[in-house]
């Protein structure tokens, strides 16, 4: 069993940071992060590239919804689990 997690992230970075260590950190189920970035500034940007097993980055605010069913779109897992990264 596979599960996609799916956070939004806008301009929070230090958030979004302890977010996924807390997420690798206490998950034993093979999981599949996915990063969605609504319109964040590069740094942020940069960071969920790196960090994320898979991430769509937007230049503009897409909104909670559509950022979050977009991240579903892409998810691989048998599961979806929603996490907001605050």
């Amino acid at each position: 069993m596979k599960i996609s997690v799916i956070t939004l992230s806008w301009d929070n970075l230090d958030y979004t940071k302890a977010f996924v260590k807390s997420i690798r950190k206490n998950t034993s189920f093979p999981n599949e992060l996915i990063i969605v970035d609504n319109g964040s500034e590069s740094n942020t940007r940069r960071w969920v590239e790196k960090n994320a097993d898979q991430f769509l980055i937007f230049d503009e605010n897409q909104g909670f919804s559509k950022g979050f069913n977009e991240g579903v779109k892409i998810a691989k897992g048998d599961y979806i689990m929603m996490a907001n990264n605050d």
